[in-house]
């Protein structure tokens, strides 16, 4: 569950592809349709690939079906991430069958992190790009990381910089402010001091439980989370204190929905992490889980 080193060796780089493909953080390899060649289409993106129903219903009539359409659809941002370098960690995770493009580590985290949100309707990489005039009136162009839509309709721009970088990036997003904007109703920058390690990694367990987890065991896990009392510890949802994976990511299933809660946000969740059983229906703040890590600022607003 933690970020693999950058390599580039062609063997070690594929062996790497392959445990991502593994993970489904990136699309999985697919074959040329029968008819590629044949339309003149030289070369392609394994993400626009379209094949022929060859279900046993349809055998009759396979060459005059429909197509369908295979694999991931691509990001459909502004601009695509740079290429593999010294300075670049590029990939891209799945959400909703499509990209999610990164091109940093910091940027991966963060969109881990943002997937996770409860309030998350839908999230777009390289996406908005905005005009906006500098001190000087001359116009630029900016592209943000991230664009996310919220259950309440509001759309965020993210833009994330090291924390070194911040001042800089936020006098950016003042000016790009400054100007009317009708993509985006907040921006703000995020940085490696709110996407942390400990962040990161419980990001990552809870996507990892939404893929593992199992209905039985959220039941029997619930059934013994109702035995105990309201601070619990995380094993001891486990039956008789023994691990197990289906078990530990039903727990994580009930810390996602919000029927368990850590007891501290900025501990890593792990079999000795303290739990608070929630006992009312889950109620989910809004502010606190976009700005986990509170500023004296507050977003920027692009009305």
């Amino acid at each position: 569950m933690r970020d693999e080193p950058v390599v580039f060796d062609r063997m070690k780089r594929d062996q790497q592809r392959k445990m991502l493909e593994r993970r489904g953080e990136i699309p999985t390899r697919s074959v040329k349709p029968r008819d590629a060649l044949a339309n003149g289409g030289s070369s392609f993106s394994p993400l626009d690939i379209s094949g022929y129903v060859t279900g046993a219903a349809n055998l009759d009539h396979a060459e005059t079906a429909p197509p369908v359409m295979i694999g991931v659809m691509g990001h459909n941002g502004a601009r695509n991430v740079a290429r593999n370098s010294k300075v670049s960690y590029r990939g891209n995770l799945i959400f909703c069958s499509r990209q999610v493009q990164h091109e940093s580590r910091i940027e991966k985290n963060v969109a881990q992190i943002v997937i996770t949100w409860p309030e998350l309707v839908n999230i777009w990489s390289q996406q908005p790009r905005v005009k906006y005039p500098d001190e000087n009136g001359e116009c630029h162009y900016h592209t943000f990381d991230y664009l996310v839509l919220l259950r309440d309709g509001r759309r965020i721009a993210i833009s994330v910089k090291p924390e070194s970088r911040r001042e800089n990036e936020e006098a950016k997003l003042k000016q790009i402010v400054s100007v009317p904007q009708s993509q985006f109703d907040e921006a703000f920058v995020f940085t490696d001091a709110q996407a942390t390690r400990t962040a990161t990694f419980n990001a990552r367990f809870i996507l990892w439980s939404r893929k593992n987890a199992n209905e039985d065991e959220i039941m029997a896990a619930r059934e013994v989370m109702h035995l105990l009392p309201s601070n619990i510890f995380f094993w001891q949802l486990f039956d008789d204190g023994i691990p197990h994976h289906l078990r530990r990511a039903a727990i994580g299933k009930l810390i996602d929905s919000g029927e368990v809660v850590p007891i501290d946000p900025l501990a890593r969740i792990n079999d000795w992490c303290r739990l608070r059983v929630v006992h009312e229906p889950p109620h989910f703040n809004l502010t606190r889980s976009i700005h986990p890590f509170p500023r004296d600022g507050e977003a920027l607003s692009g009305e």
